[in-house]
C-alpha cells in the first residue's frame, strides 16, 4: 500500500493511541525494572514466576513470593500488568522502547488511501480545474454550478 496516495491521516486519534501506550509504556518499565531487581536473569513476569515456583517448589506464584517475603512486589506486579495491557514484548526494542516497525504498522492503522476509481476521479477534476483557471476572468465568469451541472450563467450576456 505505500505506492498508494494517502487521502486522509487520522492524526489526533494516531496521537491519542501513542499517548495511551507511551503511559502504557511508562507502567512496563517500571515492572521490568522491578522483575530484573527480584531476579535479574529474569526477561518476563512469567518467566519470574517459574523461576520463583522452581526454587520453592510451590504451584502458585502467589505464595511463592510470600516465601520470599515479596508480598508488596508480588502486588505491585499485578498493578503493573493490569496497566500496560496493550504492551507486548515483540512491539519493543531491547533497550524497551517502541520498534520503528511497530510505530509504522500503527500508522499505517490510522491512515485511508484513495482507490483507483476516486485516483481516476481527482487527476480528471485537478486537469479540469488547471484548465478552468487558465481561462481569463471575463470567461469564467460565464459559467455557473447549478443542480450539481457546469454550465452557462443564465443572467449573463454570452454574447463572446
Amino acid at each position: 500500500m505505500n505506492n498508494k496516495k494517502i487521502k486522509y491521516f487520522a492524526e489526533h486519534p494516531f496521537q491519542v493511541k501513542l499517548g495511551e501506550l507511551n503511559k502504557e509504556l511508562k507502567a512496563y518499565k517500571e515492572l521490568m525494572q522491578i522483575v530484573q531487581k527480584i531476579e535479574p536473569n529474569a526477561t518476563s513476569v512469567s518467566q519470574l514466576e517459574a523461576m520463583l515456583n522452581l526454587k520453592t517448589k510451590f504451584l502458585n506464584a502467589e505464595m511463592s513470593f510470600a516465601a520470599f517475603n515479596l508480598q508488596n512486589e508480588y502486588s505491585k506486579i499485578q498493578d503493573l500488568q493490569k496497566k500496560c495491557r496493550n504492551i507486548e514484548s515483540e512491539m519493543l526494542t531491547s533497550k524497551n522502547e517502541f520498534k520503528g516497525s511497530y510505530l509504522k504498522k500503527l500508522e499505517e492503522e490510522f491512515k485511508t488511501y484513495y482507490d483507483d476509481n476516486e485516483l481516476q476521479a481527482r487527476e480528471t477534476l485537478q486537469r479540469i480545474f488547471k484548465e478552468f483557471n487558465e481561462l481569463d476572468l471575463k470567461y469564467r465568469a460565464i459559467v455557473s454550478y447549478n443542480n450539481a451541472r457546469l454550465g452557462y450563467n443564465p443572467f449573463h450576456n454570452l454574447n463572446i
